[in-house]
């Protein structure tokens, strides 16, 4: 009866139990595996056994775990919790995993024999990253929302304000000339308003509308772009044009919504911060097709920026220099859409010479 109970053991512990078994002696040595083992790691009994536990971790780990060995034989000190320690380990193909680990140690006619379970827990880890992760987004967003809500509030009343106050200085106007010059003033301040609102309408459809791709003519969309913009470049005499550096990028499948609004902010910001003693001042927008991406490029020979204002340029409500009068919330709607689109976005920029985006997102087609 005690052989078929050792032969019912042995038969669980090597083809049932679902957890990997490794029985070690005092120099890391395998002395037994499972077959759990086997599937987990890779390597068979044969190809297993004899050799150090070592084959199962990364490298960067061998040597702690041989001087953790040592020091537990020589003091009994466990660094590790032996019911339940995480770690990771190695496939014989060197794929790295994740595993949980429950030790315990049996001393058997004055010999150290130490048995390890192992178990695969690659995904759970996976899963408790990503959760991490989204808890992480979802910190920032709140964050971000707070100051949202506060800037917004703050940036619709200031121009309200200032309509009434000039409504108040209309009521008072002697002459239709002082009238004019309140209507003017009254009207700068509706556009201002008005494209504060636009602003935050695009982050709500950002975040809320697909990607819709579809066939984009670069040379059309470039045209819309430079047409809605003329009217900053009236008084300044900027040479604003594109270049197609790759016919295969002329056409393209992509999100023309979000493309035309990144555009537009960069070409627009280009010709607002335009260097005012530039002999010839130019906004030079150029496209390509390099790999399966559509690299776009917006460069000028404007005022620059210093590397302060590149490393928060992006940043919600962010300006960058005192002749600002926008929200600060228009590069930080190109990077949001760039995301969007799963592309990236990066700028160089030298003060006195001029500043270069370049966006990349994939191509549908």
């Amino acid at each position: 009866m005690t052989s078929e109970l050792n032969s019912i053991k042995d038969k669980l512990l090597s083809e049932i139990a679902p957890e990997a078994i490794v029985i070690i002696d005092f120099k890391g040595v395998i002395l037994y595996i499972n077959q759990s083992f086997e599937r987990l790691f890779g390597y068979s009994s044969a190809e297993a056994i004899g050799k150090s536990i070592a084959i199962i971790q990364p490298p960067e780990l061998m040597a702690h775990h041989v001087r953790g060995l040592e020091r537990y034989l020589h003091t009994g000190e466990r660094k590790l919790d032996w019911n339940s320690t995480r770690t990771r380990g190695r496939h014989q193909s060197g794929r790295e995993l994740s595993i949980e680990i429950s030790f315990s140690h049996v001393k058997l006619k004055g010999t150290d024999f130490f048995a390890a379970f192992i178990r695969d827990i690659s995904e759970i880890v996976a899963q408790e990253s990503k959760i991490k992760e989204q808890h992480q987004t979802l910190i920032q967003k709140n964050t971000e929302l707070d100051n949202f809500t506060y800037r917004i509030s703050h940036d619709l009343r200031a121009p309200l304000l200032s309509i009434l106050g000039l409504v108040n200085v209309y009521k008072i106007c002697n002459t239709p000339e002082q009238q004019l010059d309140v209507v003017n003033k009254i009207e700068k301040s509706v556009k201002k308003l008005d494209l504060f609102i636009r602003e935050v309408i695009d982050i709500s459809k950002n975040d809320r509308i697909a990607i819709t791709p579809e066939k984009i003519d670069f040379a059309l969309l470039f045209n819309e772009v430079k047409e809605e913009l003329r009217y900053l470049e009236s008084d300044r005499k900027i040479d604003v044009y594109s270049e197609i550096k790759d016919q295969s990028a002329a056409y393209f499948e992509g999100d023309r919504y979000r493309l035309k609004i990144v555009l537009t902010n960069l070409v627009g910001n280009a010709i607002k911060y335009y260097h005012r003693h530039q002999a010839q001042p130019f906004v030079r927008v150029s496209i390509a097709r390099i790999a399966d991406s559509i690299v776009l490029r917006v460069e000028d020979n404007g005022i620059g920026m210093s590397q302060s204002v590149m490393d928060n340029i992006f940043n919600m409500f962010y300006r960058g220099t005192d002749l600002s009068e926008g929200s600060g919330l228009g590069l930080y709607i190109v990077k949001e859409m760039v995301n969007k689109m799963k592309g990236e976005i990066s700028v160089s920029s030298q003060i006195e010479k001029g500043s270069t985006f370049t966006v990349s997102i994939p191509s549908h087609a």
